[in-house]
């Protein structure tokens, strides 16, 4: 399955579109062919809309084909104000992608002192 609608309005940051695909029965934990839910698109493009999708029910710490959560990907982009609502959330801190990777290893690796200090305390 490749990306459904509702992960194309959330690449794109279209908010109003992403919400009435939601309300007209968009499941917002469905996965691409990368096992990718809408969070992670949000999450990986460092798009606001991530508050919607949490509050409509996504998976918080769904996983993909390579193990990694929406956590994992904001840590990969950077995006501390995503990192930090994941958080707010209640994403698992310590998940292990398929490697044995978990987002600290890579805001250690990137060098993101602010990243790790959200992840650890």
């Amino acid at each position: 399955v490749g990306s459904n609608p509702l992960h194309k309005a959330v690449k794109s940051g279209i908010q109003n579109v992403s919400k009435l695909l939601i309300h007209r029965g968009a499941n917002v934990n469905e996965q691409n062919n990368l096992g990718w839910t809408a969070l992670h698109i949000a999450a990986a493009y460092g798009k606001p809309i991530h508050l919607l999708l949490l509050k409509e029910g996504a998976e918080i710490n769904a996983k993909d084909i390579h193990g990694q959560t929406p956590l994992h990907k904001a840590v990969q982009k950077e995006e501390e104000s995503i990192i930090k609502d994941l958080i707010k959330y209640g994403a698992n801190v310590n998940p292990q992608d398929n490697s044995g990777f978990s987002p600290l290893h890579i805001a250690a690796d990137l060098g993101c002192d602010d990243i790790i200090k959200l992840l650890v305390e």
